[in-house]
């Protein structure tokens, strides 16, 4: 049975999409020449993973990360320092909560998180070796195996603390460093010249006073026309967002203590 066959039933059934990757590798497996998408062609549907595992019978097995799967993830990438940053985090108190964990085959860490609207996929913003899965994203799951490479030493996934169907949210100091930065305000960049709008502005102002004058001589009782007050000068919009996440029951085939990877 094939990392992809064995590990689908148990993702599917905590909410989650999963897509077939190469054999002992982390790329997806089908080609983009028959249609591969990469991580867009994850699904829980069980007819179509029947169909991959039949096409793909020695596929690694890939899970889609973002709202698709209701889900974000913290990659630590041992070779470029991501230990070192979780232990400067730490050091200040900046502390991840515990959550389910997975070992990487080469030997780096996902910390599973539930997903929450505004958090982006990132590499290193939380320091260095530290990435963030959301969407558009994907990472290699649990029993997959992949091979020795300028990466590290390869290896199997496995499942450090199994996942469940609740998962904890990211802490809010990463919440805040990982929301995109407000957009600066666009500077006015006026389509005529300066000359030209000075005359421009010059004649409004002369045709307005005799149009002062005009008024005020046929009805006095008006006054000038400076002296009208406007509506007010601007009004405030917002904009409202909403994420819905949903997630499925664990499937009968695997147990609390049946999981991908865990050696049962």
């Amino acid at each position: 049975m094939s990392p992809f066959e064995e590990g689908a039933p148990y993702y599917v059934g905590l909410g989650w999409q999963v897509f077939p990757l190469a054999e002992g590798s982390k790329i997806p497996a089908i080609p983009a020449s028959k249609g591969g998408r990469g991580f867009k062609d994850a699904t829980d549907d069980a007819d179509e993973i029947s169909r991959f595992a039949k096409e793909w019978p020695r596929s690694n097995i890939g899970i889609a990360t973002g709202a698709v799967s209701g889900i974000v993830v913290i990659d630590i990438d041992l070779r470029n320092g991501g230990t070192r940053s979780l232990a400067d985090l730490a050091g200040r108190g900046f502390v991840f909560p515990a959550t389910a964990e997975a070992r990487s085959g080469n030997g780096g860490r996902h910390f599973i998180y539930a997903h929450q609207a505004g958090v982006k996929g990132s590499k290193n913003r939380l320091g260095m070796g530290i990435d963030v899965k959301s969407d558009g994203g994907y990472i290699v799951g649990a029993p997959s195996v992949i091979a020795r490479s300028d990466q590290g030493s390869g290896g199997q996934y496995r499942w450090v603390v199994a996942p469940r169907l609740l998962l904890p949210c990211l802490p809010k100091w990463a919440v805040d460093r990982l929301k995109p930065a407000p957009k600066p305000l666009t500077r006015f960049e006026p389509n005529i010249s300066s000359e030209r709008a000075e005359r421009s502005l010059n004649g409004h102002g002369e045709s307005t006073g005799r149009l002062a004058v005009g008024a005020s001589q046929q009805r006095p009782e008006l006054g000038s026309i400076h002296s009208w007050q406007a509506g007010p000068p601007g009004e405030t919009f917002g904009i409202r967002g909403r994420d819905d996440i949903g997630a499925g029951g664990i499937s009968g085939r695997f147990g609390a203590d049946r999981y991908p990877g865990n050696g049962r």
